[in-house]
């Protein structure tokens, strides 16, 4: 076969390939959208529509939004009010109201609507006969600066008597990266900014639909059958200095957030929540320095605080209490939380008389 013959034969296929493929992008695209691999693992705590983008506090809960997400057996059913919170729609205010800031453990992932801690708090207070309206604020992913800038935004509609913030573990690195550093809202889904810029996706992965796919099948085809070794999502480490200056952040914000509160007529406090590693280690871990150091600090502001360790760990079947293979609080877990933060309150006698 002449040189001329194989050019023609190569420049036939290239021309079929140029015509082909944009063709075949199109139909992946409309028939089998493909996520980028970076956003694999955020995809499956979301629903689209569920977030709306927010310039202050990087995103939040659409408002009179109804869903239910089921992520390895653990599902949660929920539906947001007109502010956007996880709640009932808000009503006049007839009573002292609690206003409940932080990240998915005060959201109540994992449960249903009314099994939070939250809702269970307003019913533990009743039981004790102080009436009180709980409101639920919490938003999955959120830092404590997060939870400053949608207090700012909610604040004059809920006019809470007393703020709780739910402060967790992952919230120091949270601070450190901001409110705009992590996620934000991509085609009505929440998008992993932070997740994307460490995998350092190619052009194609970003662009091309059709490539995911191809890349995906690749994948399954070289673990399942070639015997190679799963391709692990990106991971970013933490120095010591890093913690120490999200732990520094931290209370900034915490401290920020009082004097707002104080602008507002409201009462700051603090809800350590503890991960499940410490919970089942049955003790107080040493560790964390920077959360004692925080504790410290926050005590030293005059904000009151509750720390829920101690409580979980005097539970019996403390494994119980959090949702196995995912670490949110369980049903169970909730209510023991909830209980445990209205014996506080009644005791320290931080709600508003009427």
């Amino acid at each position: 076969m002449s040189l001329r013959r194989i050019a023609a034969n190569v420049a036939v296929v290239v021309g079929v390939l140029i015509v082909m493929l944009p063709v075949a992008e199109g139909i992946v695209r409309l028939l089998a959208p493909q996520t980028l691999p970076s956003q694999d693992y955020i995809r499956s705590f979301v629903l689209k529509d569920m977030y709306v983008a927010d310039d202050r506090a990087g995103y939040r809960l659409a408002p009179d939004f109804t869903g239910r997400i089921d992520r390895g057996g653990h599902v949660t059913e929920f539906h947001t009010n007109e502010l956007g919170l996880r709640d009932d729609p808000l009503g006049p205010k007839t009573r002292p109201r609690i206003l409940a800031l932080g990240d998915s453990f005060t959201f109540g992932w994992g449960v249903a609507q009314g099994e939070e801690w939250v809702s269970v708090l307003e019913e533990e207070l009743a039981s004790r006969g102080i009436e009180a309206e709980t409101i639920n604020g919490g938003v999955n992913g959120y830092g404590t600066e997060s939870a400053v800038a949608r207090f700012e935004e909610i604040v004059d509609a809920v006019n809470p008597d007393l703020v709780l913030l739910g402060f967790f573990a992952n919230d120091f690195t949270d601070n450190l990266l901001g409110a705009r550093g992590i996620y934000t809202v991509r085609d009505g889904y929440l998008f992993d900014r932070f997740s994307h810029e460490w995998f350092q996706e190619n052009f194609l992965a970003r662009e091309s639909h059709l490539y995911r796919l191809v890349s995906t099948a690749w994948e399954t085809f070289r673990v399942k059958y070639l015997g190679g070794v799963p391709a692990a999502r990106a991971v970013r480490n933490f120095s010591d200095a890093e913690f120490e200056h999200g732990m520094e952040l931290s209370a900034e914000w915490i401290e920020a957030l009082n004097r707002k509160c104080a602008e507002h007529g409201a009462r700051l406090a603090v809800v350590w929540l503890p991960a499940d590693v410490y919970a089942t280690a049955r003790q107080r871990p040493a560790d964390i320095p920077l959360r004692a150091e925080l504790q410290r600090r926050v005590a030293a502001a005059g904000i009151p605080s509750i720390d829920l360790l101690p409580e979980v760990t005097s539970e019996q079947r403390i494994p119980g209490l959090y949702l196995a293979g995912d670490g949110h609080f369980s049903v169970r877990g909730n209510r023991v939380a909830g209980r445990a933060i209205a014996r506080w309150l009644a005791a320290e006698d931080l709600l508003p008389h009427r």
